[in-house]
């Protein structure tokens, strides 16, 4: 994991979003640096644990080829390599995946998202339009919090580095009542902090003059499974469809640069990751 943080519109020094980035140091301890633009009031910070390209090549935050968008990115986006030969056009530098988010933004806009297989939390921000977009990915596994007023957004991947910053702490009561009572948190946009927003899972936001202007989601689970009702498979083709699909989720997900691992509990499902793994390794 990485960590990424961000402010747009708000007080804006180095000192500051490197502080914001040094309370996560945990998340990355490989490389750490910062993108700062005092007069459109930008900062955008991150500290990298490397697992594709271990090179400087693929230190964030990282600019586009031609200097437009710089992005921060915590994540790691599976089929980069497929990515990677539709966007042959760009002239890549590095052999990561994060500049394949950045070409694959440049080339298809906030379609992108719709063609990324991975976990992800990531923003982008366009020195010419001003706008910063924000997404995260389908199911949330990377977290993403925010802290929006009329003239500052500000954001990071915990919430320590949003109150390192000045966000004021204070409880959530309705989110503590609903843990407390019911046992249920992350289930909305509200997190524990009153005023601290956590971006939801398969959404994305765009903020502009510091101020966020739209919202909307473009992956749900609920739509996904209501596309598929009716569309009942037979226990032998089921068996297939599935060994199918672990198989190819596994072939994506081993791609690294450095060793990998894996927890085992001993039931079904770690004991067929595992031999999954196995066959693509002996395969290799």
């Amino acid at each position: 994991m990485c960590g990424i943080a961000g402010i747009v519109g708000g007080r804006v020094s180095r000192a500051t979003i490197e502080n914001m980035v040094a309370v996560q140091s945990h998340r990355g301890p490989d490389a750490s640096s910062a993108y700062i633009n005092t007069e459109r009031g930008v900062a955008l910070g991150h500290c990298r644990l490397s697992v594709l390209d271990l090179s400087d090549s693929s230190n964030q935050p990282m600019w586009s080829q031609d200097g437009r968008f710089v992005i921060v990115f915590n994540g790691e986006i599976y089929n980069y390599l497929e990515l990677k030969e539709e966007l042959s056009d760009y002239c890549f530098q590095s052999a990561g995946d994060t500049e394949v988010i950045l070409a694959a933004y440049h080339a298809w806009g906030r379609e992108c998202l719709k063609r990324f297989i991975g976990i992800f939390a990531f923003a982008i921000w366009d020195s010419v339009s001003g706008e910063l977009f924000c997404a995260r990915d389908h199911l949330g596994v990377k977290p993403f919090y925010y802290h929006n007023s009329n003239t500052t957004f500000v954001f990071a991947s915990e919430i320590k580095a949003l109150l390192n910053y000045g966000v004021q702490s204070k409880v959530n009561d309705r989110i503590l009542w609903s843990y407390l009572c019911e046992g249920v948190y992350d289930h909305s946009r509200e997190t524990f902090f009153d005023g601290i927003h956590a971006l939801e899972p398969g959404s994305w936001i765009l903020v502009k003059a510091g101020n966020l202007v739209q919202e909307q989601r473009y992956w749900s689970l609920p739509a996904i499974v209501e596309q598929t009702e009716g569309q009942l498979l037979g226990e032998e083709e089921a068996g297939h469809k599935l060994r199918e699909l672990l198989h190819d989720a596994v072939r994506l997900q081993i791609r690294s640069d450095v060793p990998l691992g894996i927890h085992l509990t001993g039931g079904l499902d770690s004991s067929a990751l595992l031999w999954c793994v196995r066959q693509h390794i002996d395969d290799s």
